[in-house]
């Protein structure tokens, strides 16, 4: 969710394999484990790759290990030697081999260390670290990746990421430097809660508009819907202390209602690349909310709350609208019926604007990447191991890992079914922050077969039927509203007046929103507001983000 997302039930000891292979931190690659005379060595491009000759010599893949510390082995196994470790020897013939381990909080500095003595660097890496991973590739450092994945993925892996923008952060000059681990798609946009059961109480429908949301919310502040006697509910919680664009408690669905989107570079009315925050249907926007303000429709700390402590706000029953991801009943408003029985909450699509417009924020996926050294020999040993592993992710029917990876790991069979959540599982890297390749339109899909009342064909999707059917439903609706997501056309590292002025840019779009909406700044001042920012060196950032979009939008 922050990542503090929940953890799907596909990624269960597909994090070990990619572990095992891949390390979890770091950034880089190294390349000479294996000589260019070894069996299945090549050159840098995308030429066919042997595998392992007739005499079984095993291709080395050298990684690196970074420990968290709370790592889980069945006795006898290590990091070094454990179940996927053996599977991948014996099966692919593919010796996973770590150049070095050390903690996850040193992993990054290790890394750089290696890089700046010219050690020698691991095959392949896992990472988070984007910034790593931008310096690598201005370094020269990364394999293009764009012919070989195109080469030796499966047709499903390769579908899995068919979206350019999915590529967009690791493009330069048309090639294609990271794999980029995704997530699920339309798992971090959001959709309004809503208090059932007040709804109900006070009679109303599914609000279609911003107006009909606020008569809601008046009722929900005015008309004692907790039957308390007392005025201590909030109409909606929102949590603005760090942004307006959260995956939480934001405001970003309200922006995107005036055709705007703060934080995010967008498509302006003149088709031209733009900031949303200055974009016109911003000052709209600001305005609405500085009218929630006042009327008490938000509560009066919004400016202060966090995304989490906003959410607690409809946990504990303060709140009768909450505006998040569909799988929010999951957490943070998993104890609402606890903490005010009889509660029910469902979600509903986002309101329109005035216009009839409906818009949010488009949530990244790809937040992890797989990077490959520029003179490693094994790129179609690598894909053999990673088209595995989408296999086991995804629960491919018909596949090796139709059930998983390893029972007795991943899953359990009981009745000649196979089971994810029993204590006779073993996770060996529960505790791993890891994105393995995956389907990002795989759990949705299957909510929508579920919803619309189709049987479960495979066990994943029977385990998926047994989840919350309100967050089912509400992934559904979320599905149904991607047209309204609007993404960030600016991705990657900062431009050169980014890195240069964007913290103060940045401070002046916090204080003016913030007055705005306060009251303490009146509405009218917001054209000044956007002088200020463009001659700030504004202009120049739009000119520049423009500049890389156009170059790579293609690529």
């Amino acid at each position: 969710m922050h990542r503090m997302k929940r953890k799907s039930l596909t990624v269960v000891l597909a994090v070990i394999m990619l572990f095992s292979l891949l390390a979890a931190c770091g950034k880089s690659g190294n390349g000479n484990s294996v000589s260019s005379s070894s069996p299945g060595a090549n050159t840098e491009s995308a030429a066919p790759e042997s595998s392992p000759d007739a005499a079984n010599e095993p291709v080395t893949i050298t990684t690196a290990g970074c420990i968290i510390g709370t790592e889980q082995f069945k006795e006898g196994e290590t990091l070094e030697d454990n179940v996927t470790t053996r599977w991948a020897k014996e099966e692919l013939g593919i010796e996973i081999k770590y150049l070095w381990t050390t903690s996850a909080e040193q992993c990054a500095t290790k890394l750089r260390l290696s890089l700046s003595s010219n050690e020698p660097l691991p095959d392949v890496l896992f990472t988070y670290e984007y910034d790593l991973v931008a310096d690598l590739i201005e370094a020269g450092k990364l394999m293009d990746l764009k012919d070989v994945f195109n080469q030796y993925a499966s047709e499903d892996f390769k579908k899995s990421l068919e979206d350019p923008s999915m590529w967009a952060k690791v493009v330069k000059d048309g090639g294609r430097y990271a794999i980029p681990m995704v997530e699920g798609k339309y798992q971090n946009e959001p959709v309004l809660w809503l208090r059932e059961d007040w709804m109900t109480k006070f009679n109303f429908q599914a609000p279609k508009t911003l107006d009909d949301l606020e008569i809601i919310m008046d009722k929900f502040v005015n008309g004692d819907p907790d039957d308390n006697n007392k005025k201590d509910t909030v109409g909606i919680s929102m949590g603005l202390a760090e942004s307006y664009n959260e995956n939480m408690s934001d405001a970003s669905w309200v922006f995107g209602a005036y055709g705007a989107m703060p934080g995010y570079f967008i498509e302006g009315e003149d088709g031209k690349l733009t900031y949303g925050s200055i974009a016109p249907g911003a000052k709209d926007a600001l305005a609405r909310l500085r009218s929630w303000m006042e009327k008490g429709y938000i509560h009066k700390e919004a400016l202060t709350h966090g995304k989490v402590q906003a959410a607690e706000m409809m946990n504990t029953g303060n709140s009768g609208i909450l505006a998040g991801p569909y799988w929010q009943p999951d957490w943070p408003i998993q104890d609402v019926a606890v903490n005010s029985p009889g509660a029910i909450v469902k979600a509903y699509p986002l309101p329109a604007g005035p216009d009839g417009k409906v818009g949010r924020r488009g949530a990244d996926i790809d937040n992890a990447f797989l990077i490959v050294n520029k003179d490693f020999k094994h790129s179609e040993d690598l894909f053999r191991y990673l088209n595995k592993l989408f296999e086991g992710q995804n629960k491919v029917p018909g596949s090796e890992f139709e059930n998983g990876f390893f029972e007795g790991y991943d899953y359990v069979m009981k009745d000649g079914k196979p089971f994810y959540e029993d204590e006779n599982r073993i996770d060996l890297a529960r505790n791993f922050i890891t994105v393995p390749p995956r389907d990002p339109y795989l759990e949705v899909s299957i909510f929508r077969d579920l919803v619309q009342g189709k049987k479960p064909e495979t066990a994943f999707q029977e385990a998926l039927s047994k989840r919350n059917p309100a967050i089912l439903e509400a992934a559904v609706i979320s599905m149904d509203m991607k047209d309204a997501s609007v993404y960030n056309l600016h991705r990657g590292m900062p431009t050169k007046t980014m890195a240069a002025k964007w913290d103060y840019l940045q401070k002046l779009e916090k204080e003016f929103y913030s007055k705005v909406v306060m009251g303490e700044t009146p509405i009218d001042q917001f054209d000044q507001f956007v002088e200020k920012w463009l001659s700030s060196g504004g202009a120049d950032v739009i000119k520049e983000v423009t500049e890389r979009y156009e170059a790579n939008k293609n690529s």
